[in-house]
């Protein structure tokens, strides 16, 4: 070997890599190692070259084989692991980051490496190890500011709001108000956390301390006026008594906001408006501009099948696998594994923006259909056509838009449109959502059978057993999904199971076991809608 040649080629390479034309370093690096194959050194900087050209599948090879020649190196060893992670394979890098603890990595890589491990075990859920390793971290790190990386703390309040540890996950939020008091979303968290646990008066000093310190563009305005209104909505489903002021207030701030707003901003407050609407029961005007909202082709966000449902058992077959259900719950319960407590905590974290992430929002049975009533027909709207997404908006905007309208058209007793929108709701990502627009679904069928002769009651048994054998296995998937339960209990009291509905009952909160009792009870007595 031509030992000049070699020194030559790593040098190259290195000034290449530190210019940033990676791709011009790799081949030199292969010139190198063309001439030592086998050099540990050369084989580590092209495995890093690899990483940073994108290439995780070259980093993965030259790493490895920097690995097989050095294998007690720890710090080939975390190297290896983190191309791994980036290539997706988190068991492989799980494996070598162990390694490269137990054979010692250098004083540089350490905090590094516990840093990774933190995020992979973030990946996996596995909370209480990545609150560990980010301690690790922290402690790890000599130069002092891992505590302050607002990367960091941001991702500790997600893991805290997990296990639902706020008061952790709070002191976070502060922590990165301190570090990044400019950043509108420092706040924003913050905000919506106490927001969550209902402490209303501290979240609106919050967002007034964004308004007064956060770098804002107009973009920016826009989202804090609406987390303003949302906080001003969230207080009056919690004082009723001040509802009707606290709505008000909410509806004239986004109606000001509209007339000011960028237009990329319109659709959003317009919606927010619909949402005001629809919780003031000002129905009308709700449906009016969400109707707007829709493509005037009537495009849906979905692509929508009506004439395939879901693939559900059919009715015999849905009551024999809840009798299973009921039979393993109450082994549960008298193990000690689950209790009647699990639906007091919704899963609540927030994302990187400070948005609230939930799994149901809370109050929202509030706005299902009254059984004490019997409404009229109504004339049956235009359906809406199968396609694809609307370019306009994502899955999500569109869900707030069927949300709206068949709430409104439940409301209504308008339920030819309510049958309409829930079939298009049912199709949504969103767990809640896909159950609330298939139970809706069912019960609006039910009314068409039974007081305009638009479908057959076979067609509405149909619908309400898929509707049940959703929920069932949203369940399932999502042990604790009370929302589920819920539905479930109704639809079997609702046509007349009412054993099973109270089993279901039984497994919510004493509030919302309350209501859903008082329903089973009017159903029982013939009291439902007929």
């Amino acid at each position: 070997m031509n030992r000049e040649d070699y020194t030559e080629a790593m040098v190259n390479a290195e000034t290449a890599f530190s210019s940033g034309d990676y791709g011009l370093s790799l081949h030199w690096l292969r010139e190198a190692l063309a001439l030592l194959p086998d050099d540990p050194k050369a084989l580590t900087k092209a495995g890093t070259a690899c990483a940073a050209l994108g290439d995780y599948e070259g980093a993965v090879r030259h790493f490895g084989r920097a690995a097989e020649i050095d294998p007690e190196n720890g710090d080939t060893a975390f190297n290896l692991g983190n191309a791994c992670f980036f290539s997706g394979d988190y068991s492989r890098a799980l494996e070598m980051y162990a390694q490269a603890e137990i054979k010692g990595v250098s004083e540089e890589a350490l905090p590094k490496l516990f840093y990774q491990k933190a995020m992979l075990c973030s990946i996996r859920n596995d909370v209480g190890a990545a609150l560990v390793n980010f301690r690790k971290y922290e402690e790890a790190d000599r130069t002092g500011t891992a505590g302050t990386d607002p990367a960091v703390i941001s991702e500790k309040i997600k893991l805290y709001s997990m296990i639902e540890d706020y008061e952790k996950a709070a002191n976070c939020a502060v922590q990165l108000i301190a570090v990044a008091p400019d950043q509108p979303e420092s706040y924003l968290v913050y905000f919506n956390i106490l927001a969550a646990q209902g402490d209303y008066d501290r979240a609106g000093e919050v967002l007034r301390d964004a308004e007064r310190y956060a770098v804002r563009d107009a973009d920016t305005e826009v989202s804090l006026k609406l987390e303003e209104a949302a906080l001003l909505a969230a207080r009056a489903d919690a004082r009723p008594d001040e509802a009707e002021e606290d709505l008000q207030k909410a509806y004239d701030l986004l109606t000001e906001l509209r007339q000011k707003a960028p237009a990329s901003r319109q659709d959003d407050l317009t919606l927010s408006v619909a949402e005001i609407c629809t919780k003031q029961k000002r129905y009308d005007e709700a449906v009016r501009i969400t109707e707007a909202l829709l493509p005037r082709d009537r495009v849906t966000p979905f692509t929508l099948q009506p004439e395939e449902p879901f693939a559900g058992p059919d009715e015999a077959e849905t009551d024999a696998m809840a009798e299973a259900d009921m039979q393993a719950i109450e082994e549960q319960l008298s193990a000690g594994e689950i209790d009647e407590s699990l639906a007091d905590a919704a899963e609540v974290y927030y994302d990187e923006n400070g948005n609230e992430v939930r799994d149901y929002p809370d109050g929202m049975f509030a706005a299902l259909p009254s059984a004490e009533t019997v409404p009229p027909a109504e004339e049956p709207a235009a359906a809406a056509a199968p396609a694809a997404a609307a370019a306009a908006h994502d899955a999500h905007f569109y869900d707030r838009v069927y949300y709206i309208l068949v709430t409104c058209y439940a409301a209504q007793k308008h339920y030819r449109e309510a049958q309409r929108c829930g079939a298009i709701l049912g199709q949504s990502e969103q767990p809640y959502l896909a159950c609330y627009g298939r139970y809706q679904e069912a019960f609006a069928s039910r009314q068409l059978a039974e007081t305009s002769g638009e479908l057959t009651a076979e067609d509405a048994d149909r619908r309400y057993a898929e509707a049940i054998s959703f929920c069932r296995s949203v369940m399932m998937k999502r042990p604790g999904s009370r929302f589920a339960a819920e539905f479930r209990a109704r639809m079997y009291a609702e046509t007349g199971k009412f054993a099973k509905a109270e089993e279901m009952a039984n497994l919510l909160t004493p509030d919302d076991r309350d209501a859903v009792t008082e329903y089973i009870r009017v159903c029982r007595n013939g009291q439902t809608v007929a």
